[in-house]
């Protein structure tokens, strides 16, 4: 039938005409894709057009290595299961869509992805290094990555697309909120396949770098959710819950606290050596408020610092001055050593 003739011209994606929260969304566009040849496509990029699968197995097959170098592809469409290795080295991907892919052992790398869509793909065994990201098309049920390596896994979520148009919104029945909260759930669930996926495969750059998006954009929903609880299927508005809400924002800043003090997992000697200056800072306070001489300064600092020597170092009848430093000194010493062994553990743990 001509109809399904492979190199008969495409229309339009409904993706791209009516998915508004897609970076590809354009409900103008009126542009037929007709299927590229893959040779050409590697050699000078591709413009409004539909790569198949199954066109690229047959140019395999004739003793083709699919391999695309400083090439830009436009507005383009791939489809189907691509189990060929495929290398893509400095190429751009401008309004692209990745939807009703599949890739087995593709590598990309130094590319740039410009209001891409990664929305219904799948990627195993892939590669992204060195890649640029801006508004990306995500799903959190459906963009699939089976032990992929993507070096910087933050910058990936960051770029995630968020239409937030007001007049597009009301015209489809949705609002900013809810939008809103969608975003950040999509967000967290695909930064936490990225995390179980780095848990494997990849440096431990990458993985610690997956391990704060993750974390930081499901204490973000967690957060959106509650200041945005949306409304009931009758239409009337959820309670937004006050106590909720603060024990969020508390969350969200205790976690990035003991966050910054081992770089998200990743340092084992910046808490050690944030004990150690706990240890010189409180010996100088001590000092310098003339609580201690010099020598008894720094016998107090260190008895109440390695906390095992806090009864000794404290005072019976402090000053309350001298009380509040001492109980800044135990709690500061706490904290450092809680962190300082709970990275300590969890990097043997992990490679056990």
């Amino acid at each position: 039938m001509a109809g399904t003739h492979p190199l008969t011209p495409r229309p339009p994606r409904t993706r791209r005409t009516k998915n508004f929260w897609e970076p590809i969304y354009n409900p103008s566009t009126v542009e037929r894709f007709p299927y590229a040849d893959w040779r050409t496509a590697c050699e000078h990029g591709a413009t409004w057009k539909t790569l198949s699968s199954r066109d690229l197995s047959d140019v395999v097959q004739g003793g083709f290595f699919p391999k695309a170098k400083n090439v830009q592809f436009m507005s383009c469409d791939f489809f189907g299961s691509v189990e060929t290795v495929v290398v893509f080295e400095n190429c751009k991907f401008l309004y692209c869509d990745f939807g009703l892919s599949a890739w087995r052992r593709a590598k990309f790398t130094n590319c740039e992805f410009n209001n891409t869509s990664f929305t219904q793909c799948e990627f195993v065994e892939c590669e992204f290094r060195g890649c640029d990201w801006i508004s990306t098309g995500l799903s959190g049920n459906e963009t699939r990555f089976d032990k992929t390596l993507i070096d910087n896994p933050e910058d990936f979520v960051d770029s995630a697309f968020l239409n937030i148009d007001d007049d597009i919104l009301k015209s489809r029945g949705t609002n900013r909120d809810r939008q809103l909260v969608r975003f950040w759930e999509t967000k967290s669930v695909v930064a936490r396949q990225l995390y179980n996926d780095l848990k494997s495969t990849g440096d431990e750059d990458s993985f610690y770098k997956a391990c704060k998006a993750f974390i930081q954009a499901t204490c973000r929903y967690k957060f959106e959710r509650a200041w945005r609880p949306g409304k009931r299927k009758d239409g009337i508005p959820h309670r937004k819950y006050t106590l909720r809400l603060i024990s969020t924002i508390l969350e969200m800043g205790l976690i990035r606290l003991i966050a910054s003090i081992n770089k998200w997992g990743e340092s084992v000697i910046r808490p050690l050596l944030l004990l150690i200056a706990c240890f010189i800072v409180f010996s100088v306070v001590y000092f310098g408020f003339g609580f201690e001489s010099f020598h008894g300064s720094v016998r107090k600092s260190f008895e109440i610092t390695s906390i095992a020597g806090y009864t000794r170092g404290a005072k019976v009848s402090p000053t309350f001055g001298l009380l509040l430093a001492e109980w800044l000194n135990l709690v500061s010493a706490i904290v450092f050593y809680t962190v300082f062994f709970s990275t300590i553990v969890s990097k043997i743990c992990r490679v056990r």
